[in-house]
């Protein structure tokens, strides 16, 4: 199994903080390559009040998004946070 770093960067609008978080993400990867998938939809709907919301996280310097990565959103209305994995 291999592994390696996603970094996330989240603004929190109303406070101008900026945060950083690194995960190593591990992947069930094919003879030692990491599996590519489509790149996240921009938008998603927020389960908590039906609004948009928008994804957060940058694209890889690579353009390459694979299976495991972590992408954020957040609602444009609720401003809740949602996290999801590529699959």
């Amino acid at each position: 199994m291999q592994c390696r770093d996603v970094v996330l960067w989240d603004v929190a609008p109303t406070r101008g903080v900026h945060t950083c978080l690194t995960v190593v993400v591990s992947d069930d990867s094919v003879d030692g390559e990491f599996r590519r998938t489509e790149p996240p939809a921009d938008t998603i709907i927020c389960v908590d009040c039906g609004g948009t919301a928008h994804l957060i996280t940058p694209p890889p310097e690579d353009g390459a998004w694979y299976v495991g990565d972590i992408t954020a959103y957040r609602c444009g209305d609720c401003r809740d946070r949602w996290d999801l994995v590529l699959e």
